[in-house]
């Protein structure tokens, strides 16, 4: 059996910059790409436009999102509507602007314990001391678990990623680290089940309280809408953290704009983030097969939105390769698109200005204290990233 050659390969490409070169390049030439070996797939379809990405989130009936790719669903990601839309229905009020604003001082002050102890040692680095424990913290918090729990849950949480090269001793860790994190979130469940907390102000109590299709919310959904926030509560929210401070170490007027105006610091932040997507794509199923962007796509492929590559689409950004605080026009797609938008993206928005106006009050600059080091992973953020401060 002849195998359709690639159109890339999406594991040359480590820096934003080599992505973002190569993103143009397939947007320009292929729109639809063909990769092999990446993403969880033998053999998958990137999407790379802006617009096409809009009609494809669009079309949940033609390109599906309710499979199980873990076994367990992980509502509300992977679930098509109508069951979607009761899901989200149950979760929105938890990411309400009242509910936020009552979280806040929480956020705020996980944000400044760590960020007051890394400003007196006089910097260091930045990803281990900010950005991997304030959002981890603040979820554990959130969720009513033990706060002292973040450490292991984000080396779970880290250990479970794709990587870019996959081995058998990556696939052994991947799995445990799997099985861990649903061990944990059954866990959860069985608490609240034998101690039913307030459901206005736990998250899992009220999840467990639900109700899906007129009757009561399955556990099993229940489990799978915990493990989900268990990674992704925490996990690209402390990448955008660490790239948002590395990109204001490394443009100090930028930096300078901001602390003169903190009123700005939420959008430019978004902008960073546009130019750098911590999450660089998701999936989606061919449920059917279909035509698009003139190729074949066959039912069971999988589809991967480049987000990151729709973000610096110049077909919709105006300089799209720029930073800009006055951009207007279309919304980007760091938190996603469509119905799958990210639930949480409200509580990430609160943790990232959080950590910039404790670094604003507490510095009076900061700086790159030497070269930071990238995640191997498939997704983008920094592993490492040394910074000094001038108080």
């Amino acid at each position: 059996m002849t195998v359709e050659a690639a159109d890339w390969d999406p594991n040359l490409n480590k820096t934003v910059e080599d992505r973002a070169a190569e993103y143009a390049r397939l947007r320009r030439g292929c729109p639809v790409a063909l990769g092999h070996d990446a993403w969880g797939a033998d053999r998958f379809w990137g999407m790379m436009r802006y617009q096409d990405i809009v009609s494809v989130v669009r079309n949940p009936k033609t390109f599906a999102n309710g499979t199980a790719r873990l076994g367990i669903r992980r509502m509300p990601l992977e679930s098509d509507p109508p069951e979607h839309s009761q899901i989200r229905r149950l979760l929105n009020p938890l990411f309400s602007p009242r509910a936020m604003a009552e979280r806040e001082p929480l956020t705020r002050g996980v944000a400044a314990e760590y960020v007051d102890a890394f400003v007196n040692a006089g910097g260091g680095d930045a990803i281990a001391a900010i950005a991997r424990p304030i959002p981890t913290q603040v979820l554990l918090m959130w969720l009513g678990q033990p706060r002292e729990d973040w450490e292991q849950i984000k080396a779970w949480a880290d250990a479970a990623r794709p990587q870019q090269v996959l081995n058998e001793a990556h696939g052994q860790r991947i799995h445990d680290a799997e099985q861990a994190l649903w061990d944990y979130s059954w866990a959860m469940a069985r608490d609240r089940q034998a101690n039913p907390r307030d459901p206005a102000i736990d998250p899992v109590t009220a999840i467990l309280s639900g109700t899906l299709d007129g009757g009561p919310m399955p556990e099993e959904h229940a489990v799978g809408m915990v493990r989900l926030v268990l990674a992704a509560g925490h996990d690209s929210t402390s990448q955008a953290v660490g790239i948002v401070l590395h990109f204001l170490a490394t443009r100090p007027e930028i930096q300078a704009q901001l602390r003169a105006d903190r009123s700005l610091i939420l959008k430019g932040a978004e902008e960073i983030l546009r130019l750098n997507s911590p999450v660089v794509a998701m999936p989606r199923t061919v449920a059917e097969d279909t035509e698009f962007g003139g190729r074949q796509l066959c039912s069971g492929e999988r589809m991967m939105l480049f987000w990151a590559s729709a973000n610096r689409d110049p077909e919709v950004f105006e300089d799209a390769e720029r930073f800009r605080l006055d951009r207007t026009g279309k919304p980007h797609m760091v938190f996603g698109n469509g119905i799958h938008s990210c639930a949480g993206a409200p509580l990430a928005r609160q943790e990232i200005v959080a950590v910039v106006n404790e670094m604003f009050d507490r510095t009076r600059g900061f700086e790159l204290a030497g070269e930071p080091s990238l995640q191997p992973m498939q997704q983008y953020g920094f592993a490492t990233l040394p910074l000094r401060v001038n108080r």
